[in-house]
């Protein structure tokens, strides 16, 4: 998706072992322009690197505290996948987002920071003749409602 999204064939490593990304690879989009720059950070798969418990408690740590405390945050887009239930790390993270889109509308009217968004995007479609089952996007759209994403 980063590759697609920057237009760029191997600008990003992909593997088809999940789990390969473990490091937060930041890059600077339409860098020196007035208008539409921003930077893309593309963070390890929680659910799927193969790491050892304290470093995934420390990423956890590290992306509530971003989500929370970053003003500079406008978007989140997290990838779900598609082929395999809900998972907990999932879950984990739509309530991160939640409690920080409730912080910054708390803020809002102070100018302290600006609305956060959010969107979900769930892969692998495209291996299941461009579907996704109704159980999924209900589980997805139970598990937003309960942390009160938008």
């Amino acid at each position: 998706l980063v590759n697609m999204v920057l237009g760029r064939r191997a600008i990003a490593y992909t593997s088809k072992t999940p789990g390969k990304t473990q490091q937060y690879n930041y890059f600077a989009v339409n860098e020196g322009r007035a208008v539409g720059s921003f930077h893309l950070v593309d963070m390890p798969g929680l659910g799927f690197a193969k790491v050892a418990a304290p470093l995934r408690a420390r990423w956890n740590a590290f992306l509530s505290e971003y989500f929370a405390s970053r003003r500079e945050l406008r978007m989140v887009v997290h990838l779900i996948d598609s082929q395999v239930p809900l998972q907990e790390t999932d879950v984990s993270i739509m309530q991160m987002v939640g409690a920080a889109v409730a912080a910054r509308s708390e803020q809002e009217g102070s100018g302290l920071a600006p609305p956060l968004d959010y969107a979900v995007v769930l892969t692998k479609a495209d291996k299941n003749d461009g579907r996704v089952s109704n159980r999924t996007v209900d589980q997805v759209r139970r598990a937003l409602e309960s942390a009160g994403c938008p």
